[in-house]
């Protein structure tokens, strides 16, 4: 359950770069954002039950049906302590007012953007508007320059 904002919240959420080990074209999974118009990586709110492992497990399962658990394991574990992964895309966006919802009010996003590599492309669930695609295509897609950049870098 979303908590309701106030101006300069900081919001966390997560995001996969789920990028295919294809050689000599490995690809990306981009969706296009309901709300915003862009292509963008899957991923969602961390809620305060989740720490971003769990966060990110569970929006690529409900954003696209893919399960990245396999592939999110903890680095180690020492009695209690789970060495998580870290996150390769640190991102904090300045969100304008009335974004992305009505009402509201100017805030924050911090976002931890995981670098996932996969065997393969896999198939998203029914209704989702995605694509696959290589570092040829990175122009014939809106998206944000820092989602870009990262993406030359890392196709």
């Amino acid at each position: 359950m979303r908590r309701e904002l106030r101006e300069g919240d900081r919001v966390l959420t997560v995001s996969a770069f789920l990028i295919t080990k294809e050689v000599p074209r490995p690809r990306a999974l981009l969706l296009k954002h309901a709300k915003l118009g862009r292509w963008l990586q899957p991923g969602g709110h961390v809620e305060s039950d989740q720490d971003p492992i769990m966060a990110l497990i569970e929006e690529c399962e409900v954003e696209v049906g893919i399960d990245v658990e396999p592939y999110l394991r903890p680095l180690s574990t020492f009695g209690n302590v789970d060495v998580l992964r870290l996150p390769a895309h640190l991102t904090s966006i300045k969100i304008p007012a009335g974004k992305p919802n009505p009402g509201d009010p100017e805030h924050y996003m911090i976002d931890m953007g995981y670098l996932i590599y996969i065997p393969e492309p896999l198939p998203v669930k029914e209704g989702i508007e995605a694509v696959w695609i290589d570092k040829t295509e990175l122009g014939k897609y809106d998206m944000p320059e820092d989602v870009r950049f990262f993406l030359k870098h890392h196709l």
